[in-house]
């Protein structure tokens, strides 16, 4: 499978237009024209377009030189806004080559003349298991079929630069859509893609095309243009109520789920600690909007306070998410276990990285490459098992029925007993609410002397901050700059007692292998001493950040 980076801009043109001296552009010495040909591309999705909502295709094309399967997916990430059909049009594809057509198949296209015939769309139906496993999360059990067909007459233009390379490429194109069970669509576009030039090449030829009669750039593709009407992912609130901003804010969450799942399954660490952070962050506003997702009489059981391994998704099933009515009870549960697996992941890594780090700031003359071997093994390893047990979730039915049901609370506005109230007021109340949690958190470990128990009382005080932190970034979305200083205090809070927690497993880990380690025990004993230091100095730091986050100054916009 081969992957390339595409940046284009479409244009869409009158039939009798004719193209500006594509010459015109800065740094194109030649054009050279290929002769006309046919292409056609089958378009599948799924029965809910779960493809096409967010910017994705899947197609099988025949004709050109880059015939065969290809699918193209949005190269930005998701960044709260309105993710389909907007934007550039930057893109990465995936090409996979084509089985050849039946003998059957080829002989009712050659006798139709059509490529188009019931044979080929039938022979052409069965996508690669490669490119179906980049979107899986995408499509969360749902099996593709073909929505479309799409014959385009394309006469393509190879823009060189004095040496003769190829910076551009414009197509002319002429395309007549047929979506399925509908009628045909035809309409006529200049695409401009970029090749071997640069990006300031390419605005300059869309602003050539632009200014000849293109109409454009136009933001959607040819898949699009047939079908007209498509779903959308909604990351903006259409109102101020409680219920579309926590819907908006859990579907940005949702959409950096489905977007990360296959660099997650790659073990880009990055991207797990993206999606650990995604998940976290959809299991809060669960939590803190418990009131906005809820039916009357039910909960949103395990959301944020559910105990680990709670077990499948009931009666959420792959197919259910255009029928769901908006029960949130049953996705807590799996997405603390999907962040509980991810966090096994990362944190192994990050762990890793910081036994690195500490050796590498050793003096000279002390050697500490035994050692670093014999965590860095350690570390890997768990992190290799952690691994596997995030694809085993992904790809099992737990993973398909959990995407599932967060595609569809997001999706839909919420009908819980305060989904209408304003959502100033009640994500005040929650923020502040939390806020409290924090305090008392706080109260509880101050309290306790130094040692193991405060270890663990000062975590609590950490994942109390964290809950803080997402409320209030929920509620930033309506109160703004305070509720967004506030988010920032309480991230600082997480982070410090979270470098003081990040000590505790060093040092677990430290002592768990010095016990059968030979001459590695003075260096793991060494870093065990840095390390009580620097859980000495993040405690203190998390001290003062709390006494920060919790300023009445600080909490006056939650009351």
């Amino acid at each position: 499978m081969a992957a390339f980076r595409e940046l284009e801009a479409s244009f869409e043109v009158g039939a009798r237009l004719v193209l500006p001296d594509l010459r015109a552009v800065p740094g194109v010495a030649a054009v050279r024209t290929d002769p006309p040909v046919e292409l056609v591309a089958t378009y599948f999705d799924t029965d809910a377009g779960d493809l096409v909502r967010a910017g994705i295709t899947l197609r099988r094309r025949t004709g050109g030189s880059d015939a065969g399967w290809h699918l193209k997916v949005p190269a930005t990430s998701p960044d709260g806004r309105d993710l389909a059909h907007t934007g550039p049009r930057d893109r990465t594809e995936h090409r996979w080559p084509a089985a050849p057509m039946s003998a059957a198949a080829t002989s009712e296209a050659a006798t139709s003349g059509s490529p188009t015939s019931d044979a080929a769309l039938s022979d052409a139906a069965t996508p690669p298991a490669e490119l179906l496993d980049l979107v899986r999360a995408r499509l969360h059990g749902q099996p593709v079929h073909p929505v479309a067909v799409v014959a385009t007459v394309r006469t393509v233009h190879h823009l060189l630069d004095p040496d003769g390379r190829e910076v551009l490429e414009i197509a002319d194109d002429d395309v007549r859509g047929v979506p399925t069970g509908r009628a045909a669509r035809t309409w006529r576009e200049w695409e401009v893609e970029l090749r071997d030039g640069d990006d300031e090449q390419l605005t300059a030829a869309a602003q050539l095309l632009g200014e000849a009669g293109g109409t454009g750039p136009r933001a959607v593709g040819k898949l699009v243009r047939t079908l007209g009407d498509v779903p959308t992912v909604r990351t903006t609130a259409l109102d101020a109520t409680a219920g579309e901003v926590a819907r908006a804010y859990l579907a940005t969450q949702v959409e950096a789920l489905l977007t990360l799942d296959p660099a997650v399954r790659a073990g880009d660490d990055e991207a797990v600690h993206d999606a650990r952070i995604a998940t976290r962050r959809a299991r809060a506003v669960l939590s803190v909007c418990r009131p906005v997702f809820e039916d009357a009489g039910a909960g949103v059981a395990g959301a944020e306070d559910a105990g680990a391994g709670a077990g499948r998704a009931g009666e959420v099933r792959p197919g259910d998410h255009r029928t769901l009515d908006g029960r949130a009870e049953t996705v807590g549960p799996l997405l603390r276990e999907l962040g509980r697996l991810l966090g096994a992941v990362r944190d192994p890594a990050v762990e890793a990285a910081a036994y690195r780090a500490r050796a590498a700031a050793e003096p000279p003359g002390i050697d500490s490459r035994a050692a670093l071997r014999l965590l860095v093994a350690d570390r890997s390893a768990t992190r290799r098992r952690g691994l596997r047990a995030v694809r085993s979730f992904l790809t099992s039915p737990d993973g398909d029925s959990l995407f599932a049901a967060l595609v569809a609370l997001a999706d839909t506005s919420p009908t819980g007993p305060r989904a209408a109230e304003p959502a100033r007021d009640l994500l005040r109340r929650r923020t502040r609410s939390r806020t409290r949690h924090l305090a008392a958190a706080w109260d509880v470990a101050a309290a306790v002397p130094p040692g193991p128990d405060r270890d663990a009382a000062l975590h609590e005080v950490r994942k109390s901050a964290r809950h803080a932190r997402y409320a209030a970034e929920v509620a930033a979305l309506v109160h703004g700059r305070p509720a967004r200083r506030s988010a920032r205090r309480f991230q600082r809070v997480q982070d410090t007692l979270g470098e003081q927690h990040d000590t505790v497993v060093r040092r677990a880990t430290l002592e768990r292998l010095a016990e059968r380690a030979g001459p590695e025990a003075f260096m793991l004993g060494r870093w065990h001493a840095w390390e009580q230091l620097d859980a000495a100095r993040a405690e203190h730091a998390g001290e003062k950040a709390v006494r920060r986050a919790l300023a009445p100054r600080r909490r006056r916009w939650m009351t």
